[in-house]
């Protein structure tokens, strides 16, 4: 599991269809910032002017890198 969240799009492969579309987008984004929460995330994309479905499948992915997060802490 990727320490970073930059690092979890470069390496993730969601079984979730919402966070697989915005990793996917994500890949591609030369500026995609290291969000250190979902709010930093959800300002960057709302500054790119992104759809809902958009943010819709970030929070997706953001939920899926913060529970893969917590499952490194516990081991």
């Amino acid at each position: 599991m990727a320490a970073t969240f930059r690092a979890y799009v470069h390496a993730a492969l969601p079984a979730d269809d919402h966070a697989r579309a915005f990793v996917d987008f994500a890949k591609a984004d030369p500026l995609l910032p290291e969000a250190r929460s979902w709010a930093d995330l959800r300002d960057y994309l709302k500054v790119r002017h992104v759809g809902r479905a958009a943010i819709k499948n970030a929070l997706s992915a953001w939920r899926d890198y913060e529970g893969q997060r917590n499952t490194l802490r516990r081991d």
